[in-house]
């Protein structure tokens, strides 16, 4: 994880490599591949799905619970970072 500001960037690219390498998106797999709690990944996901990139799709057990499953949506698979603009200059 990079940066505060493109932190949900890095979660989406992270969600990104999971699918990839054929894994079922949930928090547990998401915890795995970053550096993050199993708690701030499954934030990350609601708030993820809140925006469009994922939608629930299901749940199954795990451990002592059960935990929820996710899938991209096709704005979360197509969505690219643009060029960062610059920043105006002041005037002297």
């Amino acid at each position: 994880m990079k940066s505060k500001s493109g932190l949900w960037r890095e979660v989406l690219y992270a969600i990104r490599r999971v699918v990839k390498d054929g894994g079922k998106i949930t928090a547990d797999s998401l915890s795995e591949e970053t550096d993050l709690d199993v708690k701030t990944c499954s934030a990350w996901l609601s708030i993820l799905a809140k925006y469009g990139y994922l939608r629930r799709i299901g749940r199954e057990p795990a451990n002592k619970r059960w935990h929820y499953v996710w899938e991209l949506t096709r704005f979360g698979v197509e969505y690219k970072q643009k060029g960062k603009k610059q920043a105006k200059q002041a005037k002297p």
